[in-house]
């Protein structure tokens, strides 16, 4: 049996330098493999960093939203506060100044019922329109039907603008709003009325 002939040291360079060649690069991939893992976790860290900040952050906005929140909801209270006082003060000046309107025109009701010697019984807006004066009841006694036409005309007429000037004295109509002054008996019969364009019309 034939023994392999042994290859001479010199002769072998290639085995050699194959060798070599294999272990630089095997120690290459170990390398590269090291340093693709450190930064990856440099990657990884910085990754963190910075997530960790944008919460931080959305953390800030989130208390300073709450905040302005807040200060919002107790402005409104605070608007809502002091728009309800308004409102309630208007509505006791309000309060005043009609029991005021009333207190003064009951006098000066009162007044014209004394300078009339009775003849005018009340004087009370009408049941029939809204619940202003602008039409206005005066009721009067029977001594109407024992007057003659220009004296019961002179009457209404009389009558009718001191009824006007007491209720613009008063304040329970705004001075130059119309006010139309109708007479009626006490069995609510209507007596004289006015004429938009001045006058009476004596039905009786």
């Amino acid at each position: 049996m034939r023994s392999k002939k042994k290859i001479p040291f010199y002769k072998r360079w290639r085995v050699y330098a194959y060798t070599f060649a294999a272990i630089v690069l095997f120690g290459w991939i170990l390398d590269v493999t090291g340093w693709s893992d450190a930064n990856d976790a440099k990657i990884a860290a910085e990754t963190e960093v910075k997530v960790k900040a944008v919460e931080a952050q959305l953390a800030v906005n989130a208390e300073k939203n709450a905040k302005v929140e807040a200060e919002a909801k107790v402005r409104d209270a605070n608007t809502a506060k002091a728009e309800a006082a308004k409102k309630a003060k208007a509505k006791a000046d309000a309060t005043v100044k009609a029991a005021d309107v009333d207190e003064k025109l009951a006098v000066e009701i009162a007044l014209i019922k004394e300078l009339t010697e009775g003849i005018v019984v009340a004087v009370e807006k009408s049941p029939y329109g809204q619940d202003d004066w602008m039409i206005t009841w005066v009721t009067v006694s029977d001594d109407w039907y024992d007057s003659e036409a220009h004296v019961k005309e002179r009457f209404a007429d009389q009558i009718g603008a001191q009824v006007k000037a007491s209720l613009y004295a008063a304040g329970a109509v705004k001075q130059g709003d119309p006010i139309l002054v109708h007479f009626y008996d006490i069995n609510a019969k209507e007596l004289a009325k006015e004429k938009i364009f001045g006058g009476y019309d004596i039905k009786r």
